[in-house]
């Protein structure tokens, strides 16, 4: 493994350590906001945070991954006054969007919340969000600068940085602001965050200034031909980011109108919603902060190997992700199918968020692979088309929680999350392959994973049974069992089927287990 290998994985390694920690402080505090709030308090400030998704999505408008492009492929090329200067125009635009951001929530807060929302507490939420788009927008460049330098250190530590002043913030304030009501305990929640971004680029930037390099000047010619690039990978990026989350926060907007339907008050219907999207599903989705420390630095690894035209490394270093997230993915789906029903009732005091949890524990690896996907076809390019599919999947999605959520209520929500993500793994995969040429062995993707999850889960009811009244320390030994039990199956199975190809039983594989260097 060469000098590069290794520093891929050294940052991976730090990335994912960064944001497992940040994860697992997260969930917990967000268990503590919500045994604050209480079901209906989370679920008003989640209807704020489904207008803060796309106003978030408009102030970046697909920046951060047009900079950990270009910066990758200018330094591929040799050529760093280039990555700097990308960077210079990249904030220019970031500004742009992050000013009209601003201004669209601060004047526009009211019509949003009494029309989009259908709740006038939301209101004053929304235009305490406006104030941190700028910071946020500017952000995200330098954070897209640093993944593209291999630096990820400095986003580790941000990280840990900017949810040390989140936590301290809101901490301070929903203990000075709740006792007033759950719309100022919302309030709380969206302030302590602003405070948090504003402190965050301001950390961001000092490190930038202290780390860039200075190059040559720009000529106007080569600014315009700098912009045209960045537009060419940003404006795709954006365009389907607008109209994906746009959809999503009128799918979430709708959400509990249609609960309502199904004969739910709306305090009920809040009240269910908070439970699905503000803590059955931050449990689900707690695995995923492994993914995307990872995923954000396969772009610029494929993007680099694309520019110089290394087909086979592309090749090789696609098969290895997509065998190592298969492997994940049943991994947190036994986890979660196990310990489920009982880690929403010991986090969150609530039956109904852990049944929410084991329903949604079959559907991990299908997300999984799916997220990884994505970031391998916008490391290839392939932005436009995981713009169309994601519009198409988010159409379906409104479609059917109009159609589902009056007739099951919050489980039909369960449905439509099923539906939709096989649904776009399935579109986003088959463009992989075709693009790619990867070949698929079911072993490693499917059969071996699957076998050991069974295998472990077996293994874990028998020989560490489940009683009730379960604490936070013995949760905590089983699900190291039950995780240490599925690796150790993995490698066992993974282990017989080598020693099968090599016998020449069947036609070995070439690189599976040896292409790490060729994927440089």
């Amino acid at each position: 493994m060469n000098i590069q290998a290794r520093q891929f994985v050294k940052n991976a390694l730090l990335c994912v350590a960064a944001s497992l920690a940040m994860r697992t402080v997260a969930v917990t505090f967000n268990t503590s906001i919500s045994l604050k709030m209480g079901e209906e308090g989370m679920g008003l400030y989640m209807l704020v945070m489904s207008v803060y998704g796309f106003a978030v999505t408009f102030a970046t408008s697909g920046v951060h991954l047009a900079v950990s492009r270009r910066v990758s492929e200018a330094q591929a090329k040799g050529d760093e006054s280039l990555a700097i200067a990308y960077v210079r125009h990249a904030l220019g635009y970031a500004s742009l969007f992050g000013i009209c951001a601003t201004v669209v929530l601060f004047f526009f807060a009211p019509q949003i919340g009494a029309y989009l929302l259908r709740d006038a507490r939301t209101i004053p939420s929304l235009r305490l969000l406006g104030i941190s788009m700028l910071p946020l927008s500017l952000s995200t460049v330098l954070n897209g600068y640093f993944i593209a330098r291999r630096k990820a250190s400095y986003n580790a530590f941000l990280q840990v940085f900017e949810m040390a002043v989140r936590i301290f913030c809101i901490t301070l304030l929903l203990h000075l602001m709740l006792p007033h009501g759950i719309e100022s305990g919302c309030k709380a929640i969206v302030l302590g965050g602003v405070f948090a971004e504003i402190s965050s680029f301001a950390v961001f930037f000092v490190l930038f200034i202290a780390q860039k390099r200075k190059g040559r000047g720009k000529s106007k010619s080569e600014s315009k031909a700098i912009i045209k690039s960045l537009a060419s990978v940003a404006m795709p990026m954006a365009a389907s980011a607008y109209v994906r989350s746009g959809l999503l926060t009128a799918e979430h907007a709708l959400i509990p109108s249609k609960i309502e339907q199904s004969g739910r008050s709306r305090k009920e219907a809040l009240a269910d919603y908070g439970v699905l999207q503000g803590m059955a599903l931050p449990i689900v989705l707690y695995p995923t902060a492994v993914l995307y420390a990872v995923s954000g630095l396969l772009i610029p690894e494929f993007a680099e190997r694309a520019a110089v035209g290394k087909t086979d490394a592309v090749r090789a270093l696609c098969r290895i992700v997509l065998r190592l997230t298969a492997m994940f993915g049943f991994g947190c789906a036994l986890v979660m199918a196990v310990f489920g029903e009982q880690l929403g009732t010991l986090l969150y005091r609530s039956t109904a968020a852990g049944q929410y949890v084991w329903a949604l524990a079959p559907l991990l690896p299908v997300m999984f692979l799916d997220h990884m996907t994505d970031a391998m076809l916008k490391g290839l390019g392939e932005q436009v088309w995981t713009m169309w599919v994601n519009i198409f999947d988010s159409v379906i999605s409104i479609v059917l929680v109009v159609l589902l959520l009056p007739i099951f209520g919050a489980k039909g929500y369960i449905l439509v999350i099923i539906f939709a993500e096989i649904l776009n793994f399935s579109l986003s995969f088959g463009r992989l392959l075709y693009k790619v040429k990867v070949k698929l062995y079911a072993f490693d993707w499917l059969f071996c994973p699957l076998a050991s999850a069974v295998l472990a889960s077996m293994f874990t009811k028998i020989l560490m049974p489940q009683g009730g009244g379960m604490g936070a320390l013995q949760m905590i030994l089983r699900i190291v069992f039950c995780a240490v039990s599925y690796a150790l199956v993995w490698c066992i199975l993974s282990f017989c089927e080598r020693l099968y190809t090599q016998k020449g039983q069947r036609k070995p594989k070439k690189g599976r287990f040896t292409h790490i260097n060729a994927l440089l």
